[in-house]
Parts: C-alpha cells; structure tokens; sequence
C-alpha cells in the first residue's frame, strides 16, 4: 500500500445538491470543503455522508473534485453496505476524522 496524505477540516458540515444514486461515483454538494472557510481542500479527503443515521451511514473517499462538484467517489469504504445506499437530495453529508 501506498503512503497516502488525506487532508480534513474539522466541523466542515454540507448537503447533497441532488440525489446520489446507488453505485454513482459523482456528485454535488450544495458548499464545497474548505480548511478556512474559503480555501476549497484538495483531494483525497473523506466525506460521511448521513452520518446520524446509522443504516445509511456511508464513508466515502473523494478522489477528484472541484469546488462542489465530487468527480470521482469511491463508495463505501468500510463494507458496511451490500449494495451503495441511495441518498436523497438534501442528505447531510460531513468531513469526520476516521
């Protein structure tokens, strides 16, 4: 495995700007991660996308993205799922330390 550095930002809290579908590896936030407030975090960084509800939970690692819009997902990063959970427009989505 390949040392990798992930950046995050703490109490960096978003939405979903439209539905993320099952196995869909792009997306919209409705504000984009930032360490400051106005500097967007360059990629890799993980996402916890409905992070309050314990059987939709979904870890996400972003790989390519601008600004909102999330180019490359990669779904799932703890297994929890069988199938990559559907998350409505308007889920919650935050930046935690995992």
């Amino acid at each position: 495995m390949t040392a990798q550095e992930v950046k995050f930002a703490n109490f960096y809290e978003s939405t979903l700007n439209g539905v993320l579908a099952s196995g869909a590896t792009s997306g919209t936030l409705t504000a984009a991660p930032t360490s400051n407030g106005t500097s967007n975090i360059s990629v890799p960084y993980y996402l916890v996308i409905d992070p309050d509800n314990a059987s939709t939970r979904e870890v996400v690692e972003i790989t390519a993205a601008s600004g909102t819009t999330l180019s490359t997902i990669v779904r799932d990063k703890e297994g929890r799922h069988t199938s990559d959970p559907t998350h409505a427009d308007g889920t919650v989505v935050r930046m935690a330390v995992v």
